[in-house]
């Protein structure tokens, strides 16, 4: 299913199925003939077993699944541990607000 042909069995595909253009849209995003397309849409459904419109139906609930299970994982970031607690306090002020006169933390008492 060559790369280097006029109109790629692979893009027509995706064109046809993702997309869902028609064959004449197709034959112009391609810049060939819509005979070509239609020889091409033979093609991929000799090779899948299965007309246009079920690869399309199936190319549509592959993406909605693949949206449900991403869900908003993107959108939320897991925040781990502070890394270092001297990173969010200075260390005159971290001594001063907790350590007594004797430099000792109220829970070493």
């Amino acid at each position: 299913m060559g790369t280097d042909l006029v109109a790629p069995p692979a893009r027509v595909f995706d064109l046809l199925v993702f997309k869902k253009l028609t064959k004449s849209e197709t034959a112009l995003e391609c810049k060939c003939v819509a005979s070509l397309i239609t020889k091409r849409v033979a093609l991929i459904e000799w090779h899948f077993a299965l007309p246009i419109e079920r690869l399309r139906a199936f190319a549509s609930d592959l993406k909605e699944r693949q949206r449900t299970v991403k869900g908003g994982r993107y959108a939320r970031k897991k925040h781990g541990a502070v890394a270092d607690e001297s990173a969010q306090f200075d260390d005159a002020d971290r001594a001063s607000a907790r350590e007594d006169e004797a430099g000792y933390l109220p829970e070493e008492r």
